[in-house]
């Protein structure tokens, strides 16, 4: 019956104990005035048990200790009886990982009588899982606040032993070696992910004078980045057929649904690349076509700014130029055609097929091969006909892919279309002597500097516009006669008409000084 009256005795010492209980402390406080207890805080472990902390004085010897836990039904119940000198006690029974914990503390003396109660419930900071905000890289961390109130009746909220909180977390490191300080009622903190990894968090706070401090559960949380092609190979940038647009294809490894690629094209006025073109696509092999006329007089540089399923850029490409392909003539019969290497294939250019379209020519032909370190070659033009050497000359550097095992097909690169507009050079003396003593001196005769014209005639006036001399052979001149007799000294005018084997026509019109 004794042992029935103590259960009881028990009962009412709860959270929301009757009457009795104020009835009992208040005796107890009679009886033993010189008895204090004080709960220090409840603080979370590695474990995820609570570590519940007090202080007693007291001139008590024989009693004992009891712990109280608050019950899914908010109510309160004893979990353990210790020894009155012990000060600290870790409830194991609990995984303070999924909620918060509260707990107050009642001291017994050895007739199971209360004699000092802690006169505050004290509950552990709980930390709710993180949320990683992908698209922006913000991780959320959230807690619900250290909690103390009344332990008895109605819970009512009391002033916290703490002044201060901080948020410590492993900075990629298993310790806890970062830390940010935040104010003692804040309750969540947003955090800036810089690099994908394991994050681990807990919540500490404390009392800068007492020294008092509780920490929180731990979370850990995996971050990783929106979702993005691994990586992206150029596999060819070309001009195309007409030389009119520039192509680029790609080739993505792990394609990635709702992944984005964006065109840049180098801009050497503003000296920054500018967007030119965006898909969106999960394809593996991706294809631009950007219409660039200033491909056909620089090489041009590309590259491609690879999105992420949040649209943000996760990496770039590699720049890439095109083949600029020029072309001169440095004799009548050589012209040479000069070009930058390409370096857009990781294992290099095979090498280079320099290829020419002759008038009348439909198609390109490969004339010669040259080494992928080379970037000119000279085309000797003696064995083509005449006609063909005066008219447009077309030319074209072709690229060809090193092979390897990585792709089956090599690929293969055009340069713009490099033309040679050769077109018949004249030189027109302004006078002439016929008594020189320099043979060339003494007739006026144009000469043709490379090669002939297909048609010709060159006519003499005099001032009064009246023809003197006229001939259809570029190899006969004036020796400034007119009908056997001497010309007077004097300016006169004249009229030279040609023609290249392309059917252009040339004209041109000047005056000369005849010198007696």
């Amino acid at each position: 019956m004794k042992n029935q009256v103590k259960h009881n005795k028990t009962v009412q010492d709860g959270i929301h104990g009757f009457l009795n209980l104020f009835l009992i402390l208040a005796f107890s406080t009679i009886t033993f005035a010189q008895s204090t207890l004080t709960l220090d805080s409840v603080s979370v472990n590695e474990n995820n048990h609570v570590i519940i902390g007090w202080t007693l004085e007291t001139n008590v010897e024989v009693g004992h200790i009891e712990i109280h836990r608050r019950l899914v039904d908010d109510t309160y119940a004893p979990i353990i009886s210790l020894p009155l000198t012990q000060s600290l006690y870790i409830d194991t029974e609990v995984n303070a990982e999924n909620k918060a914990y509260s707990y107050y503390v009642v001291a017994r003396d050895g007739d199971g009588d209360s004699f000092a109660v802690s006169n505050e419930a004290h509950q552990t900071i709980f930390q709710k899982p993180p949320y990683f905000d992908i698209c922006n890289r913000r991780l959320l961390i959230s807690w619900d606040n250290y909690e103390v109130t009344t332990s008895t009746g109605s819970p009512v909220p009391l002033p916290l032993p703490f002044n201060s909180t901080e948020i410590l977390w492993t900075c990629l490191s298993p310790e806890f070696t970062c830390e940010t300080i935040t104010g003692i009622d804040s309750i969540q903190r947003y955090f800036v992910v810089l690099q994908e990894g394991t994050y681990c968090f807990k919540i500490r706070s404390f009392h800068s004078v007492s020294g008092k401090s509780t920490t929180s559960n731990v979370r850990c949380v995996t971050l990783n980045f929106a979702a993005a092609p691994e990586s992206i190979d150029v596999r060819r940038l070309s001009l195309d057929e007409s030389s009119e647009f520039v192509e680029m294809d790609l080739l993505t490894s792990s394609p990635v649904e709702g992944a984005g690629y964006i065109l840049q094209r180098w801009n050497p006025d503003s000296n920054m690349f500018l967007n030119m073109d965006t898909l969106i696509t999960s394809d593996e092999r991706i294809m631009f076509l950007d219409d660039n006329p200033l491909a056909s007089n620089r090489s041009e540089r590309y590259r491609v700014q690879v999105l992420d399923e949040c649209m943000m850029v996760a990496f770039r490409s590699a720049q890439v130029q095109t083949i600029y392909a020029s072309v001169n003539s440095i004799s009548e019969e050589e012209n040479l055609i000069e070009w930058n290497l390409y370096d857009g294939w990781e294992h290099g250019v095979l090498e280079y097929l320099v290829t020419r379209k002759l008038f009348g020519m439909t198609d390109f032909e490969v004339i010669d091969r040259v080494g992928a370190l080379t970037g000119s070659y000279t085309d000797n033009l003696s064995s083509i006909s005449e006609i063909e050497r005066l008219s447009n000359i077309e030319y074209r550097v072709i690229a060809i892919e090193m092979q390897t095992e990585q792709f089956d097909l090599t690929e293969s690169v055009l340069s713009n279309i490099a033309i040679l507009e050769r077109e018949l050079e004249l030189f027109i003396p302004n006078a002439f002597k016929p008594q020189s003593a320099i043979a060339e001196n003494r007739i006026f005769k144009p000469s043709f500097i490379f090669t002939s014209p297909y048609s010709y005639n060159m006519s003499i006036y005099n001032r009064w516009g009246e023809r003197i001399f006229s001939t259809d052979d570029y190899t006969r001149g004036w020796d400034g006669r007119i009908n056997g007799n001497e010309a007077p000294a004097g300016v006169y005018s004249y009229v030279i008409k040609y023609s290249d084997y392309s059917g252009k026509s040339y004209e041109k019109p000047g005056t000369l000084v005849l010198v007696r």
